[in-house]
Parts: C-alpha cells; sequence; structure tokens
C-alpha cells in the first residue's frame, strides 16, 4: 500500500526533514518518491527505527557520485532517493557514524546550497512585489478602475493580496531560517531545528489557503460567465433600466433601429444591466447604463467615475449640476448633439446618452422614477 504524506513547511531545515521521515519509518512508512517543496509518496513496511540524513545536491560527475555512495554504504547508509534539492540517506545501525564529523566540512558541504536557496527566495521576493504592482497598476490604468473592480476584479485583487502575503511571509521565513542555520554552521553547532508538528500544521494552512484561493477563482468565473445574459431589447425583463428613446427624442424613435440590445450582468458587488440602440448612420442612438451597487460609497465613486470620463472623452461638454432633492447627486451634459443624463439615488446608479438637441433637464421626472423603482 502507498500514501501520500504533507512535507513539513520548513524546507530548508533539513534536520526537521530528517526527523519527519525518521517518525514516518517508526510509523511503518518508507519514502517512495517526493513532490517539490510538497508532499512525498510512502510505501507500508514494517515499522522500525531508521535514522535519515539529507545532504544538498551536489555538482559532480555520475563516477565520483557512485565513489561517494560507495564510502557511505561502508558507513551503514544506503541511498533513499531525492527531495528537491537533497539526496536522502538511511541507516538501520544506531551505531553507525555519521556522514559528517568535521563541522568545517559540513559547512562548506551545505554553503552552496544555503547561497543558493538565498538567491532563488530574493528574486521571489522581487517577482511578488513586482506582480502585486502590475496587478493593481494595470487596474488602475484601465480609466474605469470603479467599473472594473465592481464586475469582478475586486476577487483579482483580493487573490493578489493574500497570495502576495502568503508568499511574502514564506520566503521571510524561509530567509530567516537559511540565516540562522548558516550561523550555526560557522559556528560549528549541530543544526537546530524547529516544532515538527508546527511546521506540518503550517503546510496543512497553505494547502487550505491555496485550495481556497482556487475555489474562489473558480466561483467567480462560474458566477461571471453564468449572471451574463444579452438578448434583442424587444425580449428584456421589465422594468426597464432606463428612460425610452420615445420619450426623450421622439423624432429619432421613429426611425428604424439597426441594433437594440440588453444586457445584464450580475456580480457579488453589483448588478448591471445596459440598453444599447443606434442605427449606423448615427441618425439615432442612445445608450443607458444602470448599476445596482451594494456599498453606498462605491456608487458614490462610481458616480464620480462615469462623469469624469465622459468629460474627458468631450472635454468641451457643459455640464450642469441638478439641485433636485429627489437625486443624491445628478448633472445633465450637453455635448453638442449628444446630451447626457447621470444620476445616483442611493445605491443606483444611471447614466443615460442620448443622441437628441432636446433639453434633458425637462425629463428628470422620468429619470427619477427609473432610479426609485430599480432601488
Amino acid at each position: 500500500m502507498k500514501k501520500r504524506f504533507l512535507m513539513p513547511e520548513a524546507y530548508w531545515d533539513a534536520a526537521l526533514l530528517e526527523r519527519w521521515l525518521e517518525e514516518k519509518a517508526v510509523q511503518g512508512w518508507r519514502p517512495v518518491s517526493f513532490s517539490r517543496y510538497g508532499s512525498g509518496k510512502f510505501a507500508s513496511a514494517e515499522p522500525r527505527k531508521l535514522r535519515y540524513r539529507l545532504e544538498p545536491l551536489r555538482t559532480e560527475t555520475y563516477d565520483a557520485q557512485c565513489e561517494r555512495e560507495e564510502t557511505y554504504r561502508e558507513m551503514g547508509w544506503e541511498p533513499a532517493g531525492v527531495l528537491g534539492d537533497y539526496r536522502v540517506y538511511a541507516c538501520a545501525d544506531p551505531q553507525a557514524p555519521e556522514l559528517f564529523t568535521d563541522p568545517s566540512a559540513l559547512r562548506l558541504t551545505w554553503e552552496d546550497q544555503l547561497r543558493r536557496f538565498r538567491r532563488h527566495r530574493l528574486i521571489s521576493i522581487l517577482v511578488i512585489v513586482v506582480w502585486t504592482v502590475w496587478q493593481f497598476r494595470s487596474l488602475w490604468e484601465s480609466g474605469r478602475p470603479v467599473e472594473v473592480f465592481l464586475r469582478g476584479m475586486w476577487a483579482v485583487w483580493l487573490l493578489a493580496v493574500v497570495c502576495a502575503l502568503e508568499w511574502l511571509h514564506g520566503n521571510l521565513r524561509a530567509l530567516r531560517g537559511v540565516r540562522q542555520l548558516r550561523r550555526q554552521l560557522e559556528a560549528g553547532m549541530a543544526p537546530d531545528t524547529e516544532n515538527l508538528d508546527a511546521s506540518l500544521q503550517r503546510r496543512r494552512r497553505q494547502n487550505i489557503v491555496s485550495w481556497g484561493i482556487c475555489g474562489l477563482v473558480a466561483v467567480l468565473v462560474v458566477s461571471v460567465i453564468g449572471s451574463q445574459r444579452e438578448m434583442p431589447l424587444s425580449d428584456a425583463p421589465e422594468p426597464l433600466p432606463y428612460v425610452a428613446m420615445e420619450v426623450l427624442a421622439p423624432e429619432a424613435a421613429a426611425l428604424s433601429m439597426d441594433s437594440s440590445i440588453y444586457q445584464e450582468r450580475r456580480s457579488l458587488l453589483a448588478d448591471h444591466r445596459e440598453v444599447s440602440q443606434f442605427r449606423w448612420n448615427f441618425e439615432a442612438s442612445l445608450w443607458a447604463g444602470f448599476d445596482r451597487v451594494r456599498l453606498s460609497f462605491l456608487a458614490e465613486a462610481l458616480y464620480r467615475e462615469r462623469l469624469a470620463n465622459f468629460l474627458d472623452a468631450w472635454p468641451n461638454a457643459a455640464a450642469r449640476e441638478v439641485t433636485d432633492s429627489r437625486f443624491d447627486q445628478a448633472v445633465v451634459i450637453d455635448a453638442g448633439e449628444n446630451q447626457c443624463f447621470i444620476g445616483r439615488m442611493g445605491r443606483a446608479v444611471l447614466m443615460e446618452r442620448v443622441r437628441t438637441d432636446r433639453d434633458l433637464m425637462d425629463h428628470l421626472d422620468d429619470f427619477a422614477a427609473v432610479l426609485a423603482e430599480l432601488q
């Protein structure tokens, strides 16, 4: 029978890994293979007390390795596999000499491994920092950070922060452990080790966090894909999240539209509904986006973002603030042939742009009715 066991989290702590292997031997398990930094596959065997020693992999010829291992066999130590950056040796004789009795030789053997391990961890920290900064910068440079955040990017942010903190904490612990091991070797001391149960508990916690992150990603992808719908405007569910073109621009509504589409998308933080109508020759067009946001401060941020983006797109537009008490925030913008209304009532935000020369100030009752009905 074979079984897989979690490896201690402190991968740099060779003495801890040796003790873990020795406990498995007493429990009746012999190592078969190891996955890098994760777990080990063991085969059931007769419970017995064994000694295990780990030695960093060396850059050497095959003949030199065979000669060295033959010397180890004469001392009572048999090769027991490769665990990541280490060769594993096992011994059943409690009186057999140690592989290294000279502290200086032991330190020289470990020096390259510790230097390489430290370099890899520092590179990992740099990659984590750059990756995290890039995640946040790419979102901010989208020009619509609030809208993108509400659509589901909040989960990416959460994943970025959790992963960065988890990886950063692990790398810092590893660097501290490597520094402590190097000091012990330089002082001629036998490497000390930490608590095995605590290290295994940390490994289990890391696995739970990793699987939790994978589960969150899966739920997010399924929810985003499953919540998106697109259909002809004539099939859209009532109540519709906009003021119809027939009300705002009757002369344009009388024309035949080339496209009349309704879309909706739901996420944990906001429900978005969208309507677009247009003719290819641009004689008539309407776009409306309605969002019901879970948190008021995010609704306010979305309102400000949409207003700023519209004014950036039409820098010569004239914006008139609405002082109607029914709206928490509202503005009517005259951009020549395009008229735009942006308003917020509580956690509901409506933006509607229509191609007309009529004044949208005359339709505040209609906009207020839509926001109130869809709260």
